[in-house]
């Protein structure tokens, strides 16, 4: 075939990439226009109407299928360029390759189809309902980081690495030209083969779906919530298209007693019609909700995959005897992932940089946790030994019990159960290691908060008795609140180790009481979302909490529970029908307050038929 025919099918091959490259921009501007809507209605602004985005959707599904069919007529115009060049078409700059091998029109055609950019790729495949596929919106990308093409530069890009290859090689000098075979990085004007960003889509989906796929990670447990969430959202659409059936059908005279009169009859559409605005209004928060975790999830579900594309290559491109080429090709991967990564997740690239699994922004201040503490002015109290000096100490130990395997905590739960028996029956000292894990673990060993007193406080003991919340924020801000006359701090007393605690106070100064209260909710209680459709509780896990917070739930707990904390200890928390003689305790208590009260209680005819000790009713 003669030149002149093979520049015709070369400038037929540039014009329908223009156009690919035009609808490409066309389906960028629809999905800004609906998202510029969603803006709108969020801010609850004008132009944000039904029909708005109904139009909106409508240009979007249009922009994406003409963009498909110039898609398929460019990869149709390169092969038949391909086929047809008898004599390689020489572009500026580039070097002439003698025989080269023969092409497969099939497999080159179809590596050469763009990609979609990172604005335009769905975070995550793991919810076709809610999102399109991964390669539904290809589309050029101008962002990709620069590769150099010089063949003695690390960066050189000749044939994707062994282990990625999906296609036959297409030598420079046969490939055609331009930005079908390229992509120009923004800045520098690099070049980046499209077959190595095709690699690099490859093994980012396959990262997500191993995330996806595996059966104790969290993005399980993020589906079970998402459908809590489609279930409320379709309960409430159900409720709204219910009333509004309702509503039309009264509107016509359907439904409606024949024995009401007009004014009953208006005063009934009027609160139907209130029932369906509230309705909606559920609906709307339901479907806010749902996108809102979402989108959530699915920015998560792409850093973490970045994150694993990139230790890969990272790993690949240093192993210790590869090639030049293949190297430069690992690490062109290795940009590629950077750079999306940078605009996904900023703050995980910087975590993968410094060799962590995650970093948290620097705080604007460093709490320096300390073992003085002042006392009046200037003078130093003694050292405080043993115990956790940092909120990070008590979550390492915790961790440790979390990464155990079943088994494991079931050895720990015995060995701690057997030393709390040791304790109350023959006073044998708990080791210390053990002592500390039991304080900072929710479920080891439960009853050391709920058996007595004297059991309590000695697992609250370090050196001194000390509160959970100043056993692990020892520092002199935290040390130097107290009550006094124009303030309630939830601290009785200044902390003091030289001298004997006050009577009914621990040594850093707060209420025995309190602190007791603290640690048996710390090891009873857990609370679940307020979501009606997911059933998950959680409970303190390291947290502690402040002394004055810890006085207001104290206070509140005793005068609406009517219980002490001698009660709590005697109802023997944990065991059988516990929660039994609770009620039936407070039930008396209330009786016996009302009967003081002058209030008569039918059925209850005085004291005599309670017989209250120690917290348990006969």
């Amino acid at each position: 075939m003669n030149s002149n025919n093979a520049e015709a099918l070369l400038e037929e091959e540039n014009l329908a990439r223009r156009k690919v490259v035009e609808a490409a921009h066309a389906v960028t501007s629809a999905e800004d226009h609906l998202e510029n809507l969603k803006l709108l209605k969020k801010k609850r602004r004008a132009g944000a109407t039904k029909f708005a985005f109904e139009k909106a959707e409508e240009a979007h599904a249009k922009a994406l299928k003409e963009h498909e069919e110039l898609v398929q007529i460019h990869a149709l115009k390169e092969a038949a360029l391909v086929m047809a060049q008898q004599v390689p078409v020489i572009a500026p700059g580039a070097q002439i390759v003698s025989d080269p091998p023969a092409l497969n029109t099939a497999n080159n055609a179809s590596s050469t189809i763009p990609l979609p950019p990172a604005s335009v790729h769905v975070p995550c495949s793991m919810f076709p309902s809610s999102q399109g596929n991964m390669d539904t919106s290809p589309s050029f990308d101008a962002s990709i980081p620069p590769i150099s093409p010089d063949a003695m530069n690390i960066d050189t890009h000749e044939v994707p690495p062994p282990a990625l290859a999906s296609g036959p090689v297409i030598p420079e000098s046969v490939a055609p030209m331009g930005m079908s075979d390229v992509n120009m990085h923004q800045d520098t004007g690099n070049e980046v083969s499209l077959d190595l960003e095709r690699e690099f889509r490859k093994l980012l989906e396959l990262s997500e779906k191993q995330l996806m796929n595996d059966p104790s990670g969290v993005y399980r447990e993020y589906i079970s919530v998402l459908d809590g969430y489609e279930a409320t959202a379709a309960s409430h659409r159900s409720e709204l298209h219910r009333l509004e059936g309702l509503l039309n059908d009264w509107g016509m005279g359907k439904g409606i007693p024949a024995t009401y009169d007009k004014l009953s009859a208006d005063r009934m559409l009027k609160e139907a019609t209130h029932s369906m605005g509230e309705a909606r209004d559920k609906l709307e928060q339901a479907e806010k909700q749902y996108k809102e975790f979402l989108n959530s999830v699915q920015v998560d579900c792409r850093s973490s995959a970045l994150r694993e594309v990139l230790q890969l290559t990272q790993d690949q491109m240093t192993t210790k005897g590869v090639g030049v080429v293949e190297a430069g090709k690992w690490k062109g991967l290795f940009h590629l992932a950077e750079d999306e990564l940078r605009e996904v997740d900023e703050q995980a690239l910087f975590a993968f940089r410094l060799g962590v699994s995650n970093v948290e922004p620097p705080p604007k201040k460093k709490m320096k946790g300390t073992q003085k503490a002042k006392k009046g002015k200037g003078e130093k109290v003694g050292k405080v030994d043993n115990g956790d000096k940092k909120p990070t100490e008590a979550l390492a130990v915790r961790e440790q019990w979390i990464e155990m395997s079943p088994e494991e905590q079931a050895k720990l739960q015995d060995a701690a159960e057997a030393a709390i028996d040791r304790y109350l029956t023959s006073g044998t000292a708990i080791e210390p290691s053990l002592k500390r894990k039991i304080r900072e673990i929710v479920d080891l060993a439960p009853r050391a908060g709920t058996t007595s007193r004297e059991l309590s406080l000695y697992i609250l003991e370090r050196t001194y008795q000390i509160c959970r919340h100043h056993g692990r924020y020892r520092t002199e801000d935290s040390f130097a609140k107290h009550d006094t006359v124009i303030s309630i701090e939830g601290v009785g007393y200044r902390k003091d180790y030289t001298c004997r605690a006050a009577e009914g106070h621990l040594d850093c100064g707060c209420s025995i009481e309190l602190a007791l209260f603290d640690f048996f909710w710390f090891k009873t209680w857990s609370v679940g979302l307020s979501h009606p459709n997911v059933t998950i509780r959680e409970d303190l896990k390291c947290d502690t909490i402040p002394p004055r917070l810890r006085s207001f739930f104290a206070e509140a707990y005793k005068f609406i529970g009517m219980v002490t904390l001698d009660d709590l200890f005697a109802l023997k928390w944990g065991t059988e029908g516990c929660h039994n003689r609770l009620r039936l305790l407070q039930i008396a208590r209330m009786t016996e307050y009302l009967q003081l009260q002058g209030v008569s209680v039918p059925g209850f005819l005085g004291e005599q038929e309670y017989e209250v000790d120690a917290g348990v009713v006969a």
